[in-house]
Parts: C-alpha cells; structure tokens; sequence
C-alpha cells in the first residue's frame, strides 16, 4: 500500500464525479464519494508506518512521492478528518462539478504534506490552486469570476516561486529534498516568498479576503481548510526558527483585525480572523523552539475546525437568506435554536475559551513568546487575542444572540440533519481538543511536557475575556458601538484593482490622444507628399511629358561626365 499515493484517491473520485452518469440513482454518485473518498482515504494513510519512504528518480533527480513522519502524519490526519465534517456538510449539494473540485483540491493537498522533495511538492502545489479556483467560480456570479482571476493569478505564481526555488537549489546542491533550509541558502528566498504567497504575508494577502467569501457557502468552508494550512506546513517544515516570521507573522495576526471589526459581511469577518490565525502560527513558527513549533502544529489542526464551523453556521443562513450582513442579522436563535449552538462553540473556540479548542493550542504560543523572553511579540499576541474575541467571537454570536429576528428570517428553518452532521464533527473536534488537550498534544512532531489547565493560564485567559466582554457591553449600553452597514472595505488590492487600472487609464488616455494626433499629422505629410508626386507624373509634369530629342542628349551627355570622373578619381 505504500506505492498508492496520499490523497490519489480521492483526486481520483474527484474525476469520478465527472462522468456522465444518467440514472437518478447513479447521478447521487458523487453525493457519496465525497463522504466514501475520504474515509478509504484516511484507512490507506493509517496503514502507513512511521518513517516509511518511497524514492524515485525523474529526469536524474532522486524524487520522494512519499515520506511518513510525524509532521506529515498529523496533517495527513487533520485533512483527511476536515474532509470528511465538510464532506458531510456539503453532502446535500447536488452540483457535481463542485464534489469533483472539492475532492481533488483537499487530495493534492494530502499528497502535498506526504512529499519529501520539493518537485513532488511543486506538482500538488499546482493542482491545489488549478483545482480550488473552481470552488471560487462555481458562485456563478460576475464578482466569483473575476476574484477567481486573481486568486489564481496568485496560486499559480506561488508554484512559479518553488519551482524557481526548486531549481536553484538543485543547481547549487543536486538535490531537491524537501527539508528545513535558511535564507542565505540559494533558492530559499523564492521559496520562503512562493510559500508566504498561499499563507498570506502582508502585501499577498489580499487573494484570501477577496476569492473566499465570493465562492458557494460550501466552497467557503473546503477552502479555508486546506490552501492556508499547507502553506502553514510548508513553512514549518522548511523555514523553522526563521526571525524573519516573527515580525511578518506579528503584522498577519494585528492588521486582518481593523477590518474584521468593521466589515459588514459576516463571512468576510471569518476570513480576517482566519488570516489572523495564521499570524499566531507564522510567528510561532519564527520562534522556533519545540514549544513554539508544536503550537503553530496544534493551532492549525484546532483552527481548521473552528474557522470551518464558523463559515458552516454562516453558510447556512446565506443559503436561505441570500445574506450574511451583520447590518441584517440578528435573533437568529428564535429560528435555528441547533445552529446557534453551533455558533457559540465556534465563537468561543475562536475566543480561546478555557475547555475549547482555542485555548489549548494558543496558550502553547503565547508560553514560548515568554519563554523566549519576546515580552513585545508576547504582547501584541494578546492584543491581537483580545481582536479576534472581539471581531469573530463576539459580532458572529451577536448575530444569533442579541437583538430580535427580522422579519426576513421567518423563512430559516434548520439545515438537513447530515448537514448539521458535518458541523457537529467540526463543532466535536473543537470541544474534544479543548476538554482533552492530551489527546492532540501526543500527535504533535516534537517532543514537550505542558500543562495546559495551571492556575496561571486559565487566570490569565478569563481575566482576558471578562475585560473584554464587560468593555463590549459598556460600549454598547452607552450606545457608542458603531453600526454596522454595508460599505466597500479596500485592502492593499485597492492598488493594483483600482489605482493601477486608473493610472493607465488616465496615462493611456493621453498618451493615445497623442497617438492620433501624431498618426493625422504623419497622414497629412504622407497626402501631401503623394499629391507633389502624382502632379510630376501628370501630362504637363516633369516625368509625364514628351522631352525632346537634344534634351536627353544634353542628360546623357551630363551622366557620362559623372561617371568618368567618378571612374578616374575612385579607382
């Protein structure tokens, strides 16, 4: 079993899904392999020993399809359970084309963390982004297409970025083995920037805020699981203990936050707090120490589910809505009294709440900020922790539990029992974590001994969130709290969506208007010149008139001069 590569089944039945199939019970096909893929998926993977390898050669390069080891293990292992809760959540969805690129998108991601050589990786890499975009497209509508554009335009570059990476480091070393490297290393650069690219580093970012909350409720949910978090294993299995995350990291986790406090789409909202997520673990991974690496490990497995479910309960009110505003959302426990349940593990999980997924996996950064004495990271960490209570926590579960219902969502009504199936795994995964810390940290690749329920933790976090909540309620019982309303949030993409396009506007304006001009003086040169030339070769012209016989003798006469002279003086 080990010559089977990770995840080809389920690329495979992602192809499945395509086939022309004409009975109505032969058309629910694809309904099923998206729950039967996964599943066979993770059976082939736990058949897979620790430290086994598959080797081969490709064009005189040795190639590592496969390698087990306890990194790979406990992604192989978060995908494939994240698989199966969105699976089962998208499971009523009858649009084939979005189970095939569902299915093949989260199986190149599997194949992509089993990889031991930067080629094999560069492969699945590709195909993560060629695949996922049909997710983005698969809205249907004139935003989804031309988000989906660019959000490629940026998958597509990372790869370029590794393959280039790839390439100079084989040139330098004769290897391609996919394993932990430094900057001054060549290639290293391109591939610390074609990994940033997918985890989002400030400036490239802007393809996560603008392609997710443009695709399906369902699509959403696969694609906050997979592209960010295998950047997220990328870097920790190629750059770990690199400073230069810790800062990069430190602006992902503060700046998403401004805008999550004040957008207006509730989706949106998610999707700043997920970029703010991935600041904790890039800064973690800039840390370095076995403490800090296991964190940004443990809080990619807890944030996947609990992004996942957040997007899931609002994927569920959009469905039926059409909207996901917070400006038109409110009292929605009196209508989906079970997705309301839902919401508050995902809010509390995304808060860190002690017993909730959140708190065990942060608590591991924010220790070996101050066991590294980075007492400045420590303290934008806790910032950036009172933020996401702030934005996700507290405005996602306002939406179902403060204020009355509208009159609009007298039409919800709960979601089909295997679609609230999918989010109970997401929503037991974030309690399961939360109440037995254990059972995550004994998958974790590195070696530690923590005490996550201390006096001093658990002190530390509720002192945190009672201060926030009491100020959240104080500004509100005062009303000083902005309301929300729809509006357009610009990101840095405003430069290259906006600025750029008016700047050529603008300048290829004047500059074609002189094109023009320039192109009718050059017509009226070239008319008048043609003019000049047609009246010489006119009957009374020079050219067009009968000479005389003693004229072109004079002429010939004239030439024969020139010519001797020209013979006697040039030879």
């Amino acid at each position: 079993m080990t010559s089977l590569p990770p995840g080809l089944l389920m690329i495979l039945a992602g192809l499945a899904c395509l086939l022309p199939l004409k009975s109505k019970r032969a058309r629910q096909l694809p309904q099923w392999l998206l729950l039967l893929a996964p599943l066979l998926s993770l059976l082939h993977i736990l058949t897979l020993p620790l430290g086994a390898e598959v080797t081969r050669t490709f064009l005189g390069m040795q190639t590592m399809p496969l390698r087990v080891d306890a990194l790979s293990r406990l992604w192989g292992l978060l995908f494939h359970f994240a698989a199966i809760a969105a699976g089962l959540f998208s499971f009523t969805l009858t649009d084939r084309r979005q189970h095939a690129a569902a299915l093949a998108y989260a199986g190149a991601a599997i194949g992509a963390v089993y990889a031991g050589d930067l080629l094999t990786l560069f492969l699945y890499w590709e195909l993560t982004g060629v695949t996922s975009v049909f997710l983005v497209w698969a809205a249907g509508t004139r935003r989804s297409v031309a988000s989906g554009l660019r959000y490629l335009l940026f998958q597509v570059g990372s790869g370029v970025l590794l393959l280039a990476g790839a390439l100079m480091q084989f040139s330098d070393t004769g290897s391609i083995a996919f394993n932990a490297t430094v900057l001054t290393i060549p290639g290293a650069p391109f591939l610390l920037l074609g990994f940033g690219i997918k985890c989002g580093f400030p400036l490239f970012h802007t393809w996560l805020q603008d392609a997710y909350p443009e695709s399906t409720p369902t699509g959403t949910v696969w694609l906050s699981i997979f592209t960010t978090k295998l950047a997220i294993y990328a870097l920790l299995r190629g750059f770990p203990g690199e400073s230069l995350l810790i800062p990069i990291g430190l602006v992902m986790a503060v700046y998403p936050l401004f805008h999550a406090l004040i957008a207006d789409d509730l989706r949106r909202v998610v999707i700043y707090n997920l970029h703010n997520q991935l600041g904790f673990m890039v800064v973690a991974i800039g840390i370095g120490t076995p403490l800090a690496l296991n964190g940004a490990a443990a809080h990619a497995f807890g944030g996947i589910f609990y992004i996942a479910l957040l997007l899931m309960v609002l994927g569920v009110v959009r469905q039926q809505l059409g909207t996901s505003r917070a400006s038109a959302l409110s009292g929605l426990i009196a209508r989906l009294p079970r997705t309301a349940i839902y919401c508050a593990i995902g809010a509390a999980s995304i808060s860190a709440v002690p017993l909730f997924c959140g708190f065990a996996s942060k608590a591991l950064i924010l220790s070996a900020a101050a066991e590294a004495h980075l007492e400045r990271t420590w303290i934008l960490l806790l910032f950036a922790s009172v933020g996401t209570v702030l934005s996700s926590g507290v405005r996602v579960a306002s939406a179902f539990y403060l204020g009355e219902a509208p009159d609009t969502a007298a039409v919800l009504e709960e979601p089909p029992r295997v679609t609230r199936l999918g989010m109970g795994v997401a929503a037991g995964f974030c309690v399961l974590i939360g109440v037995f810390p254990f059972l995550l940290y004994r998958l974790l690749p590195f070696e530690m001994h923590y005490r996550l329920f201390t006096l001093e933790h658990l002190v530390t976090q509720l002192q945190l969130l009672t201060w926030v909540l009491l100020a959240y309620i104080a500004v509100r019982a005062a009303g000083l709290l902005p309301h929300s309303r729809p509006a357009a949030l610009w990101d840095t993409d405003w430069f290259y969506r906006c600025a750029f396009p008016e700047a050529i506007r603008v300048i290829g304006g004047a500059a074609w208007s002189r094109w023009v001009r320039a192109l009718g003086a050059l017509r009226r040169v070239m008319l008048f010149v043609a003019e000049r030339v047609r009246t010489l070769h006119d009957a009374e012209g020079v050219f067009g008139r009968t000479w005389t016989t003693g004229t072109m003798v004079l002429f010939a006469a004239i030439f024969l001069c020139l010519y001797l002279l020209v013979y006697t003086f040039w030879s």
